[in-house]
């Protein structure tokens, strides 16, 4: 091998380290924070502690932040311990539960869907079902998202198969594409959209009649109002299940093929959290009296 080979090889060797160092740092930046984000949006909800179980839509919200928190928390320690500090157990452990926080972000999303339809279906939900509906929802929210997990790693356990992405001898804690593990993924994820998607269309279907002909219940200034917030929630939920299914598909692929995906997971991710902070914090009853206060 003459010098120029050698000098050629050593060039390629760094491009890639910098390259793969590049996507590392995107990914972190696309984790770290929008940690920071939803723990802030979780230490305001621990404030108001007493309006979560008074209040549902603070329920949900509450417990959507800290599916994002945790998925955004292990996902940077995968990216970190990517190269061999994280032991092979303890990276498809951790892998396991970021597949289970993860998939509980879109959980609660259904919960949020069927609170809106709740909400147009029935006006203003009475104490009875607001309490059903608080038993419910971490059935499905919790629930749900840990028996696929807890079924896709049995399956891998006993297929003898990771439950983790292997490049060469490095590795990274996160669903690989290569063995389909992702459909265990995805398929949820399709599922939530449909489920979403449908409610939201069945509530709007409400919401124009509401508006159209009246309740024959509310006055029509509190028909106004339930207009109003109908419409608001149903184009948060739109927006964010968007913003939430492009990030979490950037993170499998960014962990899968690298940094030609990190740099749009970062982006996503960060848009995700900065619209969960408008919405569930900038748009609360509590911060907008606070700013009244203020004025």
């Amino acid at each position: 091998m003459d010098v120029s080979e050698m000098s050629t090889q050593m060039n390629t060797s760094i491009t890639t380290a910098n390259s793969e160092m590049q996507g590392t740092t995107a990914m972190l930046a696309g984790s770290i924070l929008p940690l920071i984000v939803y723990t802030a949006i979780l230490i305001f909800y621990v404030i108001l502690w007493k309006d979560l179980y008074l209040k549902l839509a603070n329920f949900n919200h509450f417990n959507i932040c800290i599916c994002l928190a945790c998925s955004m928390l292990f996902y940077a320690i995968s990216v970190n311990g990517a190269g061999g500090t994280i032991s092979l157990t303890g990276c498809e452990t951790l892998s396991f539960f970021l597949h289970f926080m993860s998939l509980s972000v879109f959980m609660w999303m259904v919960c949020e869907a069927i609170y809106i339809f709740c909400l147009m279906l029935y006006k203003y939900p009475d104490l009875e079902n607001h309490r059903i509906l608080l038993n419910i929802f971490p059935a499905i929210g919790y629930g749900c998202s840990f028996l696929i997990a807890a079924i896709t790693i049995g399956v891998r356990v006993g297929q003898n198969q990771q439950y983790i992405v292997i490049r060469g001898s490095d590795y990274q804690c996160w669903l690989p594409i290569e063995q389909n593990v992702y459909w265990s993924f995805l398929a949820p994820i399709i599922v939530v959209i449909v489920i979403v998607l449908g409610l939201l269309v069945v509530s709007a279907g409400i919401l124009m009649r509401i508006h159209n002909t009246g309740t024959g219940i509310l006055t029509a200034e509190q028909e106004l109002i339930l207009v109003k917030k109908g419409l608001k929630l149903i184009i948060i939920l739109v927006v964010l299940l968007s913003l939430m299914a492009l990030t979490f598909g950037f993170s499998v692929a960014a962990s899968n093929h690298g940094n030609r995906h990190a740099i749009n997971y970062s982006v996503v991710s960060n848009l995700l959290a900065l619209s969960v902070f408008v919405a569930y914090f900038g748009f609360h009853e509590r911060t907008k009296l606070y700013i009244n206060q203020i004025k």
